[in-house]
């Protein structure tokens, strides 16, 4: 090779390590820069040679350091942003010692990091960019701010291990470390003490995760929802939840036959304990305090090790370790498994009597016999377990106004002694089972009943009420008179303030809804206050003036409502400004549950958390029919489908002879009405009457006339003392 020829390679050699990013000699002036950031150096790192440091190592070629292993000598400084300079770092270990501020990018070259317990401030968020070799990461116990899971981890395709514990991490857990994200491999996943909220991702489901810690600390936020998800991770061994606010049953464990260790403890969760639990083959450890769990208490196997289960915090209906429940109460918790064990019946079935103490929640005895289910307005979800049937005793099923699925199972035909089943207002779909004669059942609200199979929408329909409602499809203010101040006032308010009796009204107005429904009735009373208020709010209106649209009738029902609720005149110039109109004062005290309780009217003084339930139901209920817009207010039928359920939550306990106007409940509503006009001698039932009051106008644009004249005798204003 001639001199020309070495010099173009030597120029050669000369361009390509000026364009090296890393070099033997960066390797050592980077690594000279941790040393001098080390303030506490409890290493021994003198020597000209990085290579020859103990706790480091290095490989792939002269110089290039590899590896740096640091943890628990009582180190404290920075580390400076040079670091990721180690462009063939491949382990990084610096955990439990003193370190703060920022820590430092690092090169993608790296396949484990672990720098937990330390003070570390803060974490560059697109850290884990390009790291698919990661597969071992530890970052929890620093003092960073509050911050999210960064979502540059999903490029770390080969992690097998996650902790982060108490890293001070919010939000859901990502959706990515499950199955259906790019950890095929992980099996490690601790994030405990965090501020995670929200459930358990439902990609959990099929991963290879073994161990799982997302336990909290008490004042952290927490988890919550059902734990059914942990069902299909088969390949789990250590599971800690404990410390959040699960709900639900304990799920079915059958395939996990590795799994040792279960922490349940601390949640809420409901229902039996599972058998697939307690025989777990491997099980060595359970935690399964301050819960509300339900039935006999559970008996593992000699050698596995049990906390308190008894007498911290849980429901079972015995203190004897395996023993063994009353028949009545295994029915039961077999009727509310397809619920999923409701929370608020699991805090109020204690104990092995249903019937004894206080009672169940939601059920009715008498005699120390169930003779009732009363789960309406529950909000309950899932299906109508066939074991209702079991409840031979049972004459009444009140399941309307939840979210039930499903069919009506053909098993409760079978109730010898069933007189009411109302299902209404839930999303069943199906043929309805033939019941014996005398039975009433009530199906309305559920708009797939009949069919083969659910539409998919679910929920009640808005516009009037099918099946056994019969002529109340269309029930305004009269029905209100009825249903509200006849019963829920009834049932509250005990003596009549000042000794009055409720006077009803001398002339109420029966007509014919709207072509195409049928037989329906719309029965309506007017009162002035109301219809005046009714009238003002709709200014904007659409008005075709001597008639009022049918949603300015459904404003008048609304604004009668709060009158009712609170005692108070629709318009009352002897309150301050802002509160002269009662519409706009209620919406504003109905915001907030403190202050509305205020807002009741003191004459209803039995105002517990089941009473104030109903009210808050029937206030929001006006205030939607008092709604701005016309638009915004429901039609009557939808007013029918909240009200009527809670006939049976306002029911007087007894009658009580002292009251002309008692209401026979086991009459139907035209029923009652007929008898109560009878009693004034006016009966108004002919729809061909022709008087003033019931003048009737040709319908147009969806209006119609249904405020007449304030009847003879009618309060000037109409509050829950005239109701009373």
């Amino acid at each position: 090779m001639g001199s020309d020829e070495r010099f173009v390679v030597l120029v050669g050699v000369v361009l390509v390590l000026s364009l090296m990013p890393f070099s033997m000699s960066d390797d050592a002036a980077v690594m000279k820069a941790l040393r001098g950031s080390i303030t506490s150096p409890g290493l021994n790192w003198t020597s000209a040679d990085v290579c020859s440091w103990s706790n480091v190592r290095c490989d792939n070629g002269p110089g290039r350091v590899t590896a740096i292993q640091i943890p628990n000598l009582n180190l404290a400084g920075t580390l400076p942003k040079d670091l990721g300079q180690l462009g063939q770092l491949q382990h990084f270990d610096c955990r439990a010692n003193n370190f703060t501020g920022a820590f430092p990018h690092l090169a993608t070259t790296l396949q484990t990091l672990n720098i937990n317990n330390n003070g570390f401030t803060s974490f560059p968020e697109d850290f884990f960019e390009g790291m698919s070799s990661l597969q071992v990461v530890s970052i929890g116990a620093n003092s960073f701010s509050q911050w999210k899971v960064p979502e540059s981890l999903k490029d770390c395709v080969s992690l097998t291990s996650f902790s982060a514990i108490g890293a001070n991490f919010s939000g859901k857990i990502p959706e990515f470390f499950g199955s259906t994200g790019p950890f095929g491999s992980l099996q490690n996943l601790s994030l405990s003490f965090n501020n995670f909220d929200g459930g358990l991702p439902d990609s959990f489901s099929g991963s290879g995760i073994q161990h799982l810690w997302v336990n909290v600390l008490p004042g952290n936020n927490k988890l919550s929802g059902t734990l059914s998800v942990l069902q299909n991770m088969t390949s789990l061994r250590q599971i800690w939840v404990h410390g959040n606010n699960f709900t639900g049953p304990i799920p079915d464990f059958s395939n996990h036959d590795s799994l040792y260790d279960v922490s349940l403890r601390d949640n809420k969760l409901t229902g039996v304990v599972p058998e697939s639990l307690v025989n777990l083959p491997s099980l060595k450890v359970v935690n399964l305090t301050n819960n509300r769990l339900q039935g006999p208490p559970p008996k593992f196997r000699d050698g596995v090790r049990v906390d308190d289960v008894i007498n911290q915090g849980n429901q079972f209906c015995t203190n004897v370790i395996g023993g063994k429940c009353s028949e009545i109460v295994d029915i039961l918790l077999k009727v509310v498994e397809p619920l999923g064990y409701p929370l608020m019946l699991a805090e109020s079935w204690s104990g092995n009597d249903p019937c004894g103490g206080n009672g169940w929640m939601g059920i009715d005895c008498d005699g120390g016999i169930v003779r009732g289910i009363n789960f309406q307005n529950k909000g309950f979800s899932g299906t109508i377990s066939p074991s209702f049937a079991k409840l031979t005793n049972v004459t009444r099923l009140l399941l309307n106004n939840n979210r039930l699925t499903g069919t009506i199972p053909e098993e409760l035909t079978t109730m010898p002694n069933l007189m009411v089943l109302d299902v209404s207002n839930n999303q069943l779909y199906g043929k309805v089972p033939k019941f014996r004669e005398g039975v009433k059942v009530n199906t309305s609200g559920n708009p797939d009943i009949g069919k083969d199979k659910p539409s998919g929408g679910g929920g009640s329909s808005s516009g009037g009420v099918s099946g056994h409602t019969g002529v109340i499809v269309g029930v305004v203010v009269g029905i209100l008179v009825l249903l509200v101040a006849g019963i829920l006032l009834y049932k509250y308010c005990g003596k009549n303030k000042g000794g009055g009796k409720a006077q009803p009204p001398n002339a109420i107005v029966v007509h014919p809804r709207r072509s195409g429904e049928g037989d329906a009735l719309k029965i309506s009373v007017a009162d002035a206050t109301a219809a005046a208020a009714a009238a003002s709010a709709s200014a904007s209106s659409p008005k075709i003036t001597g008639r009022v649209t049918t949603k300015v009738d459904v404003y008048s029902f609304g604004v009668v409502l709060m009158e009712m609720i609170t005692g108070r005149k629709a318009i009352d110039n002897s309150q301050q400004e802002e509160n002269i109109h009662l519409v706009t004062w209620f919406r504003r005290m109905l915001l907030n549950k403190d202050s509305f309780r205020k807002a009741i009217d003191p004459a209803i003084d039995t105002v517990d958390e089941e009473t104030l339930a109903s009210v808050i139901t029937v206030s929001d209920l006006a205030g939607h029919c008092c709604a701005r817009e016309p638009y915004q207010r429901p039609d009557m039928g939808h007013v029918v489908n909240v009200l009527a359920p809670l006939v049976e939550v306002w029911k007087p306990t007894e009658p009580r002879g002292e009251d002309t106007f008692a209401i026979n409940f086991d009459e139907s509503l035209p029923e009652a009405l007929s008898k109560w006009q009878a009693y004034e001698g006016t009966s108004t039932m002919d729809i061909s009457s022709s008087s003033s009051s019931t003048s009737m106008l040709t319908s147009r644009d969806n209006t119609q006339s249904s405020i007449p004249n304030r009847p003879v005798g009618f309060a000037e204003t109409f509050t829950s003392y005239d109701g009373r």
